[in-house]
C-alpha cells in the first residue's frame, strides 16, 4: 500500500468543489510516516490593495461609474456617497473589491459550503510612518508582517511604532470564523 492510499486524512476542498485542476483532483499527502495536515483556509484582502489602472483604464470617477451601466448610481453610493473623494481613492477601493475582496468572499463561501474551516479577513491598519505612502488604506501585502509578526522584514523596513508591535503581537485582529 502506498503512503498516499494509506493516508486517512479527509480529502481537500479541491475534491469537493468543481475547481479545474490540470492533472485531476489534488489530495495533500505527506510521506514518510503518513503525516496528513488538515489546514483551514484563511483568505481576505487589505483595504486598498492597489491603485491606478490595474483593473481598467478609467481616468475619472464618472468614467469608472459608467462601467456599471444601470447600477452606476449604486456604485457611486458604494464608492463615493458624498461625491467628494479623489479618483485615486475610488479606483484603489474598486480595484481591491474587484480583484481581491470579492474573489476572496466567493472562495470563502465555496469552502464553507462544503464544511471546510474558513477564516475571512479584511486588513485596514496603516502604520503611522506609512500613511503618506498609503493614504487610502492598507496596500497589498501589508498584512503579512502583522500576521506573522515579522515587522523587521517589511519592505523598506519603515519605523516600527508601539501600535505596530501591539497589532503584530496579537492574533490577527480582523479574522472571523465562517
Amino acid at each position: 500500500m502506498s503512503p498516499a492510499s494509506a493516508c486517512k486524512c479527509p480529502p481537500t476542498i479541491l475534491n469537493k468543489v468543481d475547481f479545474p485542476a490540470p492533472e485531476g483532483p489534488i489530495i495533500a499527502t505527506v510521506s514518510p510516516g503518513n503525516i496528513c495536515i488538515v489546514m483551514p483556509l484563511m483568505i481576505g484582502s487589505c483595504s486598498a490593495e492597489v491603485g491606478g489602472s490595474f483593473v481598467n483604464n478609467s481616468s475619472t470617477k464618472e468614467e469608472l461609474f459608467n462601467l456599471f451601466g444601470d447600477l452606476s448610481d449604486t456604485a457611486k453610493m458604494a464608492y463615493d456617497p458624498e461625491g467628494n473623494k479623489e479618483f485615486a481613492e475610488v479606483i484603489a477601493k474598486f480595484n481591491t473589491d474587484w480583484v481581491w475582496a470579492e474573489p476572496a468572499r466567493f472562495a470563502a463561501n465555496a469552502f464553507v459550503k462544503v464544511g471546510e474551516p474558513t477564516y475571512l479577513f479584511h486588513f485596514d491598519f496603516v502604520s503611522e510612518p506609512m500613511k503618506e505612502r498609503m493614504p487610502y488604506g492598507a496596500g497589498h501585502g501589508t498584512d503579512i508582517s502583522y500576521v506573522f509578526n515579522t515587522l523587521n522584514a517589511r519592505w523598506g523596513n519603515p519605523e516600527t511604532t508601539p501600535t505596530d508591535e501591539k497589532i503584530a503581537a496579537r492574533p490577527f485582529p480582523s479574522t472571523r470564523t465562517l
